[in-house]
């Protein structure tokens, strides 16, 4: 989101970043995402840790490249009927010296699946105790 800002009164670059869901309730069907294409010829390296819940992006960038970057990241559940609890996401930036962190609260909202049937489904497949002519 353009809303996510990065500044550093005292470094133009910084070192790298870590994004964790802190409350990982759905365990592997949980995950982050990121773009790593949102900046052109990037030396950042991106690795994420499934049981962890972790995106780890390291390497020598600007902010300005660290916050492209970063408006990139993505949950994603891919669970049938996730909790519906809220999911704190925490962001930390480093400039090598210090960090900084902020989280963000994404709210899940259920969905109903529609039913559906396979037309392809024979007679004698729906009830095998009797002959079909």
């Amino acid at each position: 989101t353009d809303a996510f800002l990065l500044t550093d009164i005292d470094n133009d670059f910084l070192q790298e970043a870590t994004v964790q869901i802190t409350n990982n309730v759905d365990g592997s069907y949980e995950l982050l995402a990121i773009n790593t294409s949102a900046v052109a010829n990037s030396t950042v390296a991106v690795t994420y840790n499934v049981s962890a819940g972790l995106l780890h992006v390291i390497g020598n960038a600007t902010i300005a490249e660290y916050q492209a970057l970063l408006r990139t990241v993505t949950y994603v559940n891919t669970a049938d009927e996730p909790q519906p609890d809220t999911r704190d996401v925490q962001f930390r930036v480093s400039d090598g010296n210090s960090f900084g962190a902020g989280t963000v609260y994404v709210t899940i909202e259920l969905v109903n699946d529609p039913p559906y049937g396979d037309h392809n489904v024979t007679a004698s497949a729906l009830n095998p105790l009797y002959d079909v002519y």
